[in-house]
């Protein structure tokens, strides 16, 4: 086939594909440095149109990952972006969450327990410290519902939700259906753990304050997901 001499010398050179090099070579008349050349403008502009960087930047970008589109792309994110941006970026908001909270615990050195130890790690800063809180309890509600999630640090879960977080409607909802909850439990005492559930999930008062709470989850998830990207320098 014309120009196969020439395409195994070309490919020698830069990572091209058959085709691509036959073509290039075509376009060339067999001139391999020329074809190079081609090869070598045509994914310093692809680099320069899918970053938006200078041509200089790109050309850089692309010898260091040696003509890989995706190592170059990723390299100058990692250049312009701090890592919980990349996160932000790429996946959705419940999936970044649990990627950025879990950065978070290694920057930190927080040690988890299943749980996070919300007592023993308030050295990290506020902003922060609520998200990780908000983000452990809806962890733990999803995981051993609502009625006992209602106990997992409850004042400090509260607290979040009414300064950082400022979802004041959520800390009422949790406060009342906690009231609500330890209001039976005193009124029944001494039943049987499942006829008390029964009761619990059956009052009214308690229904109601449930049902807000799943209706404005995904709320909570966008709250803590636009803390993070209002405040990312505060961020890993």
């Amino acid at each position: 086939m014309e120009y196969n001499i020439h395409l195994d010398q070309l490919r020698q050179q830069i990572p091209i594909g058959i085709r691509h090099g036959l073509t290039l070579l075509q376009q060339t008349g067999g001139d391999i440095v020329q074809a190079k050349a081609l090869f070598e403008e045509e994914m310093t502009l692809l680099i320069v149109k899918k970053a938006s960087v200078s041509p200089d930047v790109a050309k850089e970008h692309l010898l260091a990952c040696k003509y890989d589109i995706a190592s170059a792309l990723t390299r100058i994110d990692e250049g312009r972006f701090s890592l919980s941006e990349r996160i932000l970026k790429k996946y959705n908001k419940e999936e970044a969450l649990d990627l950025i909270v879990r950065q978070i615990e290694i920057t930190e050195n927080i040690q988890r327990k299943c749980w996070l130890p919300l007592q023993e790690i308030t050295h990290v800063p506020p902003l922060v410290y609520g998200v990780l809180a908000v983000h452990d309890f809806l962890g733990y509600e999803s995981w051993e519902g609502f009625s006992s999630a209602l106990y997992f640090y409850s004042d400090i879960i509260i607290a979040q939700f009414e300064g950082v977080v400022n979802m004041p409607a959520m800390a009422d909802c949790l406060r009342t259906a906690k009231k609500q909850s330890n209001a039976i439990y005193a009124a029944h005492k001494g039943k049987d753990p499942s006829v008390m559930s029964n009761l619990i999930n059956e009052d009214v008062v308690f229904c109601v304050q449930e049902s807000f709470f799943e209706k404005n989850r995904s709320a909570v998830l966008e709250r803590l997901h636009d803390l993070i990207a209002n405040n990312i320098t505060m961020f890993p």
